[in-house]
């Protein structure tokens, strides 16, 4: 209620200045007017600037989902087939070409591929962990089943 009695009370001392002094009344509305201008120049401006950064995020996040590590299919494929890696091949995935040395690239592309490289390790250090306890295990197999000859 205070708010509405306040511009009540602003337009009416608004009415008396004009009338008794028009140059006066003229300057306050312009300068009343420069400030709503300013508010919505403000409020424009962070908005633009809100919708430039979610922007910025989708690209990041689209970057992340849509583009693969070089090295992934290669690590993927010998983990799904039980098979040795294909170094040679692991080793051209890797290998930058020169024109991928260029800084065109924004820098989340690279924290990106930095992070997708790093799960691709963990996936290797895991698997070369089960072979290496399959390989004990077998090893104490064997030996319990020559024990148990002997």
């Amino acid at each position: 209620m205070q708010i509405i009695g306040g511009i009540f009370g602003f337009i009416v001392l608004m009415a008396f200045i004009s009338s008794a002094a028009p140059a006066v009344g003229h300057a306050i509305e312009t300068i009343f007017g420069l400030g709503v201008l300013a508010v919505a120049g403000f409020c424009l401006f962070h908005l633009a600037r809100a919708g430039a950064r979610a922007v910025h995020k989708g690209a990041e996040l689209a970057d992340y989902y849509l583009v693969r590590h070089p090295a992934d299919s290669i690590v993927t494929a010998a983990l799904r087939e039980r098979q040795a890696l294909d170094a040679t091949a692991l080793q051209a995935a890797l290998t930058p070409a020169p024109s991928a040395l260029a800084l065109a690239k924004p820098l989340y592309h690279t924290k990106n591929q930095t992070e997708k490289a790093r799960a691709l390790r963990q996936k290797l250090d895991a698997d070369a962990l089960l072979a290496q306890a399959a390989v004990r295990r077998e090893r104490a197999r064997a030996a319990c089943q020559e024990s148990e000859r002997n």
